[in-house]
């Protein structure tokens, strides 16, 4: 199993994808991680890594402010009828 972090440099491959959100990493971990698990991490520019990693944390800081309470008191609506024999097993 191989790892790729996408750039310029690295067309899309055959290869597994990650997402490594679980948690909001700090960025020395997601530098950690690209490092470890990429093809060739370890020349990867850790300064556009760590760029491309703000960008991200602010736009998780604004959907928190944007989307606030967004679930709060939904409204639920009767599983139709075809899901109903999977739904039964949750």
């Amino acid at each position: 199993m191989r790892t790729v972090w996408r750039t310029q440099q690295w067309p899309r491959l055959l290869l597994n994808d990650y997402v490594f959100l679980l948690g909001r990493p700090p960025v020395a971990e997601f530098l950690h991680f690209i490092a470890s698990m990429a093809v060739d991490g370890q020349n990867v520019d850790q300064g556009q890594l760590t760029q491309e990693w703000r960008q991200a944390n602010d736009h998780v800081a604004e959907l928190e402010t944007s989307e606030a309470g967004i679930s709060d008191n939904l409204q639920t609506r009767p599983c139709h009828l075809s899901f109903r024999p999977g739904a039964a097993s949750y």
